[in-house]
Order: C-alpha cells, then structure tokens, then sequence
C-alpha cells in the first residue's frame, strides 16, 4: 500500500497492511537525523523513517519568534508573560545543552 492508500484506509476503518506512522520533532532533532540518515531535507528524514503523514502548515505573513511556535495568537504581556489562546500563561526557558 501506498502511504496514501495506508492512511485513508485507516480513517476509513479498512484493512491494512501495517500502522500508519508519523513522525514530527524539534528542527534539532530533524538536524540531527540529517545528519545522522545523511540527507538534506525534513521530507527526507520522514521518508527515511517510513512516516505516512505529513503536515500542512499555514502560512504566516509576519516575523515570528521560536517560542511563538508560529502561533500568531500568543500574546506577551508587559512583564513577559506569555498567554496563549486559552489564558495559559507561560514563560520562556532557554533548553539546556549537554
């Protein structure tokens, strides 16, 4: 079955033959496996991994940060305070690197 074939039957409750797969990670992460799986492209990493799904992405007109996660709806309060659609406030915490 093709990856189409495999997710379509799947939402249609048809057989298959074997479990659609996806795989999405933080663009370290997709580096890394670049690296790793030597190709050059996330698309090719998904391939390499045998991912069935891809995502569809809207594109968004203006600059936005790395925390925002292209969520133009995150507003920073003046104390920096982030606060997401919901009302769920967070704050920015730089990862750590080993």
């Amino acid at each position: 079955m093709t990856s189409r074939e495999r997710v379509r039957a799947t939402i249609l409750r048809q057989p298959v033959d074997r479990l659609a797969l996806d795989f999405h990670a933080r663009d370290e992460v997709y580096a890394a496996l670049q690296q790793r799986l030597q190709v050059k492209a996330n698309e090719a990493v998904e391939q390499a991994l045998g991912s069935d799904l891809r995502r569809v992405r809207p594109s968004h007109p203006g600059e936005v940060s790395r925390l925002r996660y292209s969520d133009p709806t995150v507003q920073i309060t003046p104390d920096g305070l982030h606060r997401d659609i919901w009302g769920v406030g967070f704050t920015r915490r730089l990862a750590r690197r080993n």
